[in-house]
């Protein structure tokens, strides 16, 4: 399994990029949408963990993770993901 992590500051644009990202992903008919969870953060930004297929290789894209706990939120998706 390969991460990329998108690290910097609070307000420095991480979310935007991930935004950007998970809508070139959403366009593409190519990849099958397998969920979208929003507002996991539970801040006045948008944020969200997105979950995708394409050709048997999966994508997941995580917005929230400027601290401990959303990083362990991040995780315990993981785990429920494991655990299928």
């Amino acid at each position: 399994m390969t991460f990329i992590l998108i690290v910097g500051d609070m307000n420095v644009g991480k979310t935007h990029a991930c935004n950007k990202l998970h809508s070139r992903i959403a366009e593409d008919q190519s990849f099958k949408v397998l969920d979208v969870t929003q507002n996991v953060s539970n801040t006045s930004k948008i944020d969200f963990i997105s979950h995708y297929e394409k050709i048997g290789k999966y994508i997941v894209l995580n917005s929230p993770s400027d601290d401990d706990r959303r990083m362990t939120e991040l995780a315990k998706y993981l785990d429920g993901l494991a655990a299928k």
